[in-house]
């Protein structure tokens, strides 16, 4: 997910911390990209991004 480190991507951890543990009502939402899936399993893709998220915080 984050590991990957370029100009396309963003460092979201700092930023998903601050939002998790706002009192507040939130939702976040999570676009998955062809070429975040590339050969693999959709679902097994899904399934993994959960613990990716938390392994962000």
């Amino acid at each position: 997910m984050n590991k990957q480190n370029n100009v396309n991507n963003v460092d979201i951890s700092k930023y998903l911390k601050t939002v998790l543990n706002r009192k507040d009502r939130i939702n976040v939402e999570f676009e998955i990209f062809q070429s975040d899936i590339k050969e693999a399993d959709p679902k097994l893709v899904i399934t993994n991004l959960k613990k990716e998220i938390l392994e962000l915080i």
